[in-house]
């Protein structure tokens, strides 16, 4: 819990010490520099700063060198639920998509709407990278935080809110980690899946999961719980991390 407590105290501070160093700086300029490309899908998986900028903004950044099934993502048309954004259980690329709105049934947002947008997802999630270094379970844990708290506000119905998190691999790992819901339920039909999900969080704040998380007590309940769970495990696997590298970053 050391190094989750640091970050919370920490976090804001760390992150722009972060944004300001040499590298993260020079990718989000060229990033900038590139806006009059943002209207075409081609323009931007073809230049690879760019690429990496959106990709790491969303937590795709895997999907680097696939070029040919991003342009399709980015080309989706957003007002139709059959296209491949939408259809895509990870909802990341969905969110990817809605950020440049190039396909049909998006409305366009102006070059520099996009760079404020993206940049500063992208400086987040490079800084969650770069505490992931170190410990994976504090990265997850910062993502979780930010997106559930985006989530819990959303006006969605509860049971969109809950596909959402199981369509997203790192906040389904949180989620499951500090419910306790065993890996082998992804196994499951998605609707016994959506069950188990609820059953858990219910035992663990009562009804209305997603109402309680806008409380800022419960939500850090949630993600203590998690980040505790993941380092019992670890040492019960004989492993633990160091945070020599998490400090250097948090303290400058």
């Amino acid at each position: 819990m050391t190094g989750w407590r640091l970050l919370q105290r920490t976090g804001t501070a760390a992150v722009e010490r972060f944004a300001s160093g040499t590298q993260i700086a020079r990718t989000t300029e060229k990033f900038a520099a590139a806006k009059d490309s943002f209207g075409s899908a081609e323009e931007i998986v073809g230049n690879y700063n760019t690429m990496k900028v959106a990709l790491t903004a969303f937590g795709l950044e895997g999907d680097i060198n696939n070029k040919a099934f991003i342009r399709k993502v980015l080309e989706s048309d957003l007002g139709d639920a059959k296209s491949l954004a939408h259809r895509l259980s990870d909802k990341r690329y969905l969110k990817l998509a809605q950020a440049f709105s190039l396909g049909p049934g998006g409305t366009r947002p102006k070059p520099e709407t996009v760079v404020n947008l993206v940049r500063k997802a992208y400086v987040e999630h490079a800084f969650e990278l770069s505490v992931g270094e170190t410990d994976e379970s504090l990265r997850l844990a910062l993502n979780a935080k930010r997106e559930l708290n985006l989530l819990a506000n959303r006006k969605s119905t509860e049971s969109t809110k809950w596909y959402t998190i199981l369509g997203s691999p790192p906040l389904r790992s949180v989620i499951e980690g500090a419910l306790g819901v065993p890996g082998s339920v992804a196994k499951a039909p998605i609707d016994q899946q959506l069950d188990t999900f609820r059953a858990a969080a219910g035992r663990m704040f009562g009804s209305s999961f997603f109402d309680k998380l806008n409380d800022s007590a419960n939500l850090d309940k949630l993600i203590e719980t998690y980040v505790a769970r993941s380092a019992a495990s670890n040492q019960q696997a004989g492993y633990s991390g160091p945070y020599t590298t998490a400090l250097a970053i948090l303290t400058g």
